[in-house]
């Protein structure tokens, strides 16, 4: 730029071009970008092919370990653990202990994080056996829902149906995807109960007296064909995460009253003769 700025303020005699200054420095200042664009150009087409085959620059963790070391005095063994910690945390995987260096003041510091590594890999294994026990738990539950002989169906405190067996689809007829999210009183309940059962299940939410539930009783249900049937419900509450749901045992005694409706038939045609 030295060069570019005398002719600005160079002495215009001196230049022997004839040019006066703002064309002198035209001419200077091209000059300069001639030589910046070639000897860039040419080191660019140079150095740009030779980087490829032969790093002209370390990585970054190289340099990073370099500083380390060189500025900062810091001791390879404590950037080794260093390493080995960042590895674990990119990794998310801290099963392997980090190597421990021998009466050192690093060795002591890896020695208390494979005992941390250790208490963390302990208190996840016993997570991890918790939840296996909670999974088959839960299949045998859903396995004894299955193939339970009474209709099993579970419904929230708005009276929607969230759960659905087996059992229930023989006795109503719905499917569970056809039943599942439809409210249990206007489907699975003639108009004749649907007001007093909801009402019993309102009055359980507002006082929790278990009068109105856990007990059975003896109502009608509605199949989804559209017919009545007689049917034995107990309801049963249950409180998780703060909120209450119902699990409804139900069976069809459709049989039994009939054969309750024989018996006496038989024993009043007895009192007669």
């Amino acid at each position: 730029m030295g060069l570019a700025g005398s002719g600005l303020i160079g002495n215009t005699e001196s230049w022997g071009t004839g040019h006066d200054r703002v064309t002198q420095f035209g001419v200077q200042l091209l000059g300069v970008a001639s030589c910046f664009g070639w000897s860039f150009g040419i080191s660019f087409l140079i150095l740009r092919p030779l980087n490829t085959i032969i790093p002209l620059r370390v990585s970054e963790e190289e340099e990073r370990l370099g500083l380390n070391m060189t500025e900062h005095g810091a001791s390879t063994a404590l950037l080794d653990l260093v390493g080995e910690m960042e590895t674990h945390r990119a990794q998310g995987n801290f099963t392997r202990t980090v190597t421990v260096e021998p009466h050192t003041e690093v060795g002591q510091i890896a020695s208390e994080y494979n005992r941390v590594l250790d208490r963390v890999n302990a208190e996840v294994h016993q997570r991890e056996q918790a939840i296996q026990a909670l999974r088959e738990s839960q299949e045998e539950i859903r396995l004894i829902i299955d193939h339970a002989l009474d209709a099993i169906v579970t419904i929230d405190q708005e009276g929607l149906i969230t759960d659905w067996n087996p059992q229930a689809t023989l006795i109503f007829g719905w499917s569970k995807p056809e039943i599942l999210g439809k409210c249990f009183h206007e489907m699975l309940l003639p108009p004749v109960h649907r007001t007093e059962q909801e009402q019993q299940l309102k009055q359980f939410l507002e006082t929790k007296q278990q009068h109105v539930v856990n007990k059975r009783i003896e109502i009608h249900g509605l199949h989804h064909q559209g017919y009545e049937f007689p049917m034995e419900v107990t309801m049963v509450p249950l409180f998780k995460q703060n909120t209450y749901s119902f699990c409804a045992f139900i069976r069809d005694i459709t049989e039994q009253k009939l054969t309750e409706s024989a018996l006496r038939q038989e024993t009043d045609f007895m009192h007669l003769g």
